[in-house]
């Protein structure tokens, strides 16, 4: 079974042309994308097939030092009710930014999170939108809480789950697997999981997830590089002397990548040179790896490293 890869952020037009012709996915944010989400509700009335997950920006404002009006949001989702798939619950992000939060500020943020969640299940046009959050580091008690929820008769259909990103993938693996297994002994097993901000394809083959979205494929065009089935290979001139330039692969290596390229009407030399092109190498790869990867059917046995 396939997932589904959501491209969160936004770059050049010719990235966007590329998506919208893929009928690719794409989260947007609420609060950093004001003014790219009417672009894509006009491609959606355009014939535009791909799905739009709306992320509600609370880290964003949260390290700002602010905080978003839950009821303006749920005005704005219920006014764009028709073009918005889905949309992530407002979470609510524990302390102050650049501050140690106390035991009180964790403890709470689960509970305060739970009762946005509920607060807009009971405002939304179409709370079956909605996709609730849990955080790597919460109570797995809110997990099961949120996986055995019911709208209108029917179990929560969608949910979200946040690793910490500033622990490894292997750590947060570990979370992934508990999880999962929380999730199998629930009354709703079945139930669609997103996983938020991230790329790596290998946890797709390991967990049943439906879908994860990520910035890498911005990031690494913007410092020279391009995913490869080789990994993230570098292939900036500027990067040159860099010892993983495809400069210093193999021949072989480098003619397979070459081959990729053109399959896609890009050249080897147009992703060195300019990064629009490598951006749309990574847009075709993650899309077309979206589609090819699977989850094997068994998930792994992994250490608790959390």
């Amino acid at each position: 079974m396939a997932f589904d890869f959501y491209f969160a952020g936004g770059q050049c037009q010719e990235t966007t042309d590329l998506i919208c012709k893929l009928n690719g996915n794409v989260l947007k944010s609420y609060v950093n994308d004001t003014k790219e989400i009417p672009k894509w509700f006009e491609y959606k009335k355009q014939g535009w097939q791909g799905k739009l997950l709306i992320d509600n920006g609370a880290f964003t404002v949260h390290r700002k030092g602010g905080s978003i009006n839950i009821d303006e949001y749920i005005e704005w989702l219920n006014t764009n009710n028709d073009t918005i798939d889905y949309a992530i619950a407002l979470d609510h992000i524990p302390g102050v930014w650049g501050t140690k939060r106390t035991y009180e500020e964790l403890r709470d943020a689960p509970i305060k999170t739970w009762e946005n969640y509920l607060y807009m299940v009971d405002k939304c046009t179409n709370p079956e939108k909605l996709l609730p959050v849990f955080h790597q580091g919460e109570d797995f008690k809110y997990l099961t809480q949120i996986v055995n929820f019911k709208i209108k008769g029917n179990y929560v259909p969608y949910i979200c789950i946040s690793g910490n990103k500033e622990l490894t993938n292997t750590q947060r693996e570990g979370w992934y697997l508990e999880c999962f297994n929380v999730i199998k002994k629930s009354n709703n097993p079945n139930v669609k999981v997103h996983c938020l901000g991230s790329a790596t394809l290998s946890n797709a083959v390991k967990f049943p997830m439906t879908s994860m979205d990520a910035t890498s494929w911005i990031m690494t065009g913007a410092t020279g590089g391009i995913f490869t089935d080789y990994g993230a290979v570098q292939v900036s001139k500027e990067s040159i002397a860099d010892k993983d330039n495809i400069a210093h692969f193999p021949k072989e290596v480098q003619e397979n990548i070459n081959k990729y390229c053109n399959k896609h009407g890009i050249t080897l030399e147009q992703v060195q040179d300019n990064y629009k092109y490598r951006m749309m190498i990574n847009v075709n790869y993650l899309y077309e790896k979206s589609k090819s990867t699977s989850y094997i059917g068994k998930m792994p046995k992994i250490n608790k490293l959390f």
